[in-house]
């Protein structure tokens, strides 16, 4: 018998192993580039989320100062929430910008101005004046209070009583909404070193925060600062990102040499196998292990199976060559025997000797026959074509076959019969070999032929009530020219015939017998 093969698991395909590495190779390039927008996206958020603390609290300093010098009372939690948040606890601002939403660029100039006069407004700026440029010196930022109009009324700069009211951050302040942008960054200095943590950045974060007072804009504090740009930030993280670029070094070969050897050590254990059942020695297993192509995978199963077949068939080959040997040398020797008899004898030889020893030569001959046609016909079997394959509708057919071998048989069909589509001379012989060996063992008594469907196949029982089948031959039984009627004339081919039937329609043959019954179970 071949030996088991294993299911095909799924394994990538050569093509599909290779799309992957050229896959990676294309992607790498695409992953700087994401992993550097989305950088420089977390640097532009973590700026703004810095502008948003340092312009609250710079915005509720100069509101106190400025409710203190209007002789007005202090400020309440209530007192500052922005209309229609009334009765929260918190109201947090949350960053907003996205680089995907483009760059704006450089800050216009203001459009007008207004005379800076000491109100209020402006005494409550130049009380803050100190933190907000200390809060440069350390923070880098660029501060600057604004009027409910959008006009500097305190600032880090030198643009006091610019007008404001014309940039989209201050317009959305001025509508009552934290609002936030970011503009390409101009520099009038020169370029800094790479090591620069403040200029080297391309981008500038600017942020407008309104300030309400009894549900009242009464203030802007807008902030900007550069951003710190992804290669600053990969500056400042070096060590770390040496080490990724180091263990990216060392993974590319070692992805590079597992692909490649997905790839070809399958095919050089195969070849290699391959060679070795070549030359004679003895096959070995063609599965490879691990992970394999599924090209290569599916030679392997071919190679098994072909291998377990040219095995087999050796075998066979072998076998049959001494059986045969063994099974001719009787009645050719028997022949050659009466022939020289003849020969010598024929004229002394009475009419009744003659006739003896011309029907020994007949019945050797006979068994002969007997032995080249069975042959054949188990050889044919396994190699029938398509064209020889029809419907067969074994019901009508078991009917028919039976009434022929004997009337006698009783045959029982159970149910419908699912229809065959097998070679019809396979079907005949299959059967016609079981029920003419009941026929032999069964002792002249009674034989039945049961068919009944079973899990969408053909189970054909032939029944017998002979002597049965001993403990000692029951294993041998379907061996090839294993026979007890050798002196008969048993070739010992017919079961073997039934079971090669069997093997090719993926079904079984089985033996149940005990004193009395004997019972031969064919699936097809």
């Amino acid at each position: 018998m071949a030996r088991g093969l294993p299911s095909i698991r799924w394994n990538p395909t050569v093509r599909q192993l290779l799309f992957g590495v050229n896959a990676i190779i294309l992607l790498l390039p695409l992953g700087l580039i994401l992993f550097f927008h989305v950088l420089d996206t977390g640097l532009v958020r973590w700026t703004e989320q810095r502008l948003i603390a340092e312009s609250v609290l710079i915005g509720e300093a100069w509101r106190d100062a400025y409710l203190e010098i209007k002789g007005e009372s202090p400020a309440t939690h209530e007192s500052i929430l922005p209309p229609g948040h009334s009765g929260k606890l918190f109201v947090p601002i949350e960053p907003t910008l996205d680089l995907s939403y483009g760059v704006l660029g450089p800050a216009p100039d203001a459009l007008r101005q207004i005379a800076v006069t000491e109100t209020a407004e402006v005494q409550a700026g130049r009380r803050i004046q100190n933190l907000m440029s200390h809060a440069k010196v350390f923070n880098l930022t660029g501060a600057r209070v604004l009027n409910a109009d959008g006009c500097v009324i305190a600032s880090t700069g030198e643009d006091l009583g610019d007008c404001m009211d014309h940039l989209n951050e201050v317009q959305g302040a001025m509508r009552g909404r934290y609002a936030s942008v970011v503009r390409d960054r101009i520099s009038d200095q020169p370029r800094a070193s790479f090591t620069s943590i403040s200029r080297r950045g391309r981008l500038r974060v600017y942020t407008a925060t309104p300030l309400f007072h009894d549900g009242r804009l009464i203030g802007i504090v807008r902030m900007s600062r550069t951003a710190l740009s992804p290669e600053a930030a990969l500056w400042i993280h070096g060590r770390q990102l040496t080490f990724i670029v180091g263990l990216t070094l060392l993974l590319a070969p070692i992805v590079a040499y597992t692909f490649s050897h997905w790839i070809s050590r399958p095919l050089r254990d195969v070849t290699r196998i391959a060679r070795s059942a070549s030359t004679g020695e003895t096959p070995q297993s063609f599965q490879p292990e691990g992970v394999v192509a599924s090209e290569v995978q599916q030679l392997s199963v071919a190679l098994e199976k072909m291998t377990g077949q040219l095995t087999e068939r050796a075998a066979y080959i072998e076998n049959f060559a001494t059986t045969m040997s063994h099974e001719l040398k009787t009645p050719i020797t028997g022949i050659r025997g009466a022939v020289e008899l003849l020969s010598d004898d024929w004229q002394a030889m009475s009419d009744q000797e003659r006739n003896r020893f011309l029907h020994n030569i007949d019945v050797d001959a006979q068994r002969m026959e007997q032995l080249v046609r069975g042959l054949i016909e188990l050889a044919r079997i396994p190699g029938a074509h398509d064209d020889q394959v029809e419907a067969i509708e074994p019901g009508q057919a078991l009917r028919d076959l039976c009434m022929r071998c004997n009337p006698g048989i009783e045959v029982s069909i159970d149910g419908e019969l699912p229809t065959l589509h097998m070679n019809p001379q396979h079907f005949e012989s299959g059967v016609r070999n079981l029920v003419d060996n009941a026929l032999r063992h069964g002792e002249g008594k009674p034989v039945v032929v049961e068919a009944k469907q079973l899990d969408k196949k053909l189970r054909i029982r032939v029944i017998d009530q002979g002597t049965g089948v001993s403990e000692l031959n029951r294993g041998r039984i379907f061996k090839r020219f294993f026979t007890t009627e050798r002196e008969a004339g048993g070739t010992g081919l017919g079961l073997a015939i039934v079971q090669a039937i069997a093997s090719t329609r993926d079904g079984s043959v089985e033996l149940e017998s005990r004193e009395g019954e004997t019972c031969f179970t064919l699936v097809l």
